[in-house]
């Protein structure tokens, strides 16, 4: 028998999870493969914050997932040649659904993008609201 250190152990997990995880982005969604076999055809979503009067609301979370996930949705305000702000952000565990984070901006003229970001698969972000 073979043994390996946790750390080297760790190393051929990332390797092995990045080579079969080979996110596809497609209009703001990415599918990407879970650890699980029920995960097959697991999708993150991030989808494009839209404006409803003075409220900017966006939605994220993860949809034909069969395993549960500690999973965190951010809406995010762009802030350049600096650190985006998060304005509102919900985490939960779930198999499958979405989740709304929204903020009241009444002054315009700002650009906003929703993250999703779930245990074991890559941080996504929407195309961004700009007005």
């Amino acid at each position: 028998m073979i043994t390996t250190s946790r750390a080297a152990q760790r190393a051929l997990k990332a390797a092995l999870v990045l080579a079969l995880a080979a996110p596809v982005a497609v209009a703001g969604i990415v599918v990407s493969a879970d650890s699980a076999a029920a995960n097959t055809g697991c999708t993150l979503v991030a989808r494009q914050p839209f404006r409803s009067g003075g409220v900017v609301r966006g939605y994220g979370g993860r949809n034909g997932c069969g395993v549960a996930r500690h999973t965190e949705v951010r809406l995010r305000r762009h802030r350049p040649l600096w650190v985006d702000d998060t304005m509102d952000s919900v985490t939960f565990t779930v198999t499958n659904g979405e989740r709304q984070v929204r903020h009241q901006s009444p002054a315009g003229g700002e650009s906003f993008h929703t993250d999703t970001i779930s245990d074991g698969s890559p941080r996504i972000r929407s195309t961004s609201l700009v007005w």
